[in-house]
C-alpha cells in the first residue's frame, strides 16, 4: 500500500485533477486532488507522477502534458483505455477545464485555473 503521489503545489499550479467518484469505496489509496505539472504520467507503477494502485489501471496508463497554456491527455496504450467525456481517446487530445477523464475505475474532473502570466 505504498502509494507515492506528488502534490506539486510549489509550482504554483492551479491546474489539477479532482476525483469525482470518491464515494465508490475504493480498496486502494486515492487522493481527492492531484496537481498537474508540465509532464504527468498516471498509472499503477510507482514511477508515475501520479501512482494509484487501481487494478483497472495499466502500469503506465496515460499522461497529461502541458504545452504553453494548453494541456493534452494521451493514452499510453492502456489495456482498458482512457476516456474523455465518455469518449475513448486514440490520439493526444486537448483538455478544457470541466472535462471528465475516466481512467480505470476512477473519474476525475480536470480543472485549469487562471494562469495568466
Amino acid at each position: 500500500y505504498d502509494v507515492r503521489t506528488t502534490l506539486k503545489k510549489e509550482q504554483d499550479s492551479d491546474t489539477y485533477l479532482k476525483l469525482i467518484n470518491m464515494n465508490d469505496g475504493f480498496s486502494f489509496m486515492v487522493q481527492e486532488y492531484y496537481f498537474i505539472g508540465e509532464d504527468n504520467s498516471i498509472g499503477r507503477d510507482e514511477r508515475n507522477t501520479i501512482s494509484i494502485n487501481d487494478k483497472y489501471l495499466s502500469k503506465f496508463h496515460a499522461r497529461i502534458l502541458q504545452d504553453e497554456n494548453m494541456y493534452f491527455l494521451e493514452d499510453l496504450k492502456s489495456a482498458n483505455g482512457t476516456y474523455l467525456n465518455d469518449e475513448k481517446i486514440i490520439d493526444a487530445i486537448e483538455l478544457k477545464s470541466g472535462d471528465i477523464i475516466r481512467l480505470g475505475s476512477l473519474k476525475f474532473l480536470f480543472i485549469q485555473g487562471d494562469s495568466d502570466e
